[in-house]
């Protein structure tokens, strides 16, 4: 697989687990009766002791759900748009961390779960990707944060030497195949957005 292949296979995995957070941080802010009490009371494996006094204080609670909403909201826009990447994708790595430790796939619960395979889940799995993107170095992927600091790096550079002004246009036909590469996921964050508030009710075309 080469370079280019490697970059788009990575930055679709990054939006897709982008858009995962983003979605259940919004669907978790916008339903009054969520919490994360009943989750946690299911701990049965490594810290379960940390977890159940967590949900033993009502204020102490409020703070992890605060937490736990925002965390998925902030670190699934910038994993979507492709900002602060390795901050995100180090921080939504540890969050799903904590989620597959506080109800391990192979212990037994009441809450329903989705398909998994013993040890392995979609938090596992997540988690491994994250992991590998935050080891790419900055800018690897295509990003808002690749453009910005393409567009930063540009402003540093001296005026071309003479010889090089033959290269002008190639480099100008270069810098727009890159813009648009990495502001691309823009008009499908706000896509993705508008979908949401319509399934959810929270957009309306009708008095």
């Amino acid at each position: 697989m080469n370079n280019k292949r490697l970059v788009c296979l990575f930055t679709i995995l990054r939006i897709v687990i982008g858009w995962h957070f983003l979605y259940e941080g919004i669907a978790k802010l916008f339903n009054p009766t969520w919490s994360s009490a009943a989750y946690l009371m299911e701990s049965k494996w490594l810290f379960s002791g940390f977890f159940h006094w967590l949900i033993s204080n009502n204020t102490t609670l409020q703070i992890v759900d605060f937490i736990n909403i925002w965390g998925l909201i902030i670190i699934g826009i910038c994993l979507f748009i492709g900002a602060f990447t390795r901050i995100a994708s180090i921080s939504g790595a540890l969050l799903l961390i904590l989620y597959y430790i506080a109800n391990p796939p192979f212990m037994p619960s009441s809450i329903p779960s989705v398909s998994h395979f013993y040890i392995i889940n979609y938090n596992f799995i997540e988690t491994i990707v994250l992991i590998v993107i935050a080891s790419f170095p900055s800018g690897y992927l295509w990003s808002v944060e690749k453009y910005i600091t393409d567009r930063h790096n540009k402003k540093k550079e001296k005026k071309f030497p003479a010889d090089d002004n033959l290269k002008v246009s190639e480099t100008f036909d270069n810098s727009r195949r890159e813009l648009i590469k990495n502001l691309a996921v823009l008009p499908l964050f706000g896509g993705v957005l508008f979908g949401m508030a319509k399934k959810r009710g929270w957009l309306s075309f009708e008095e």
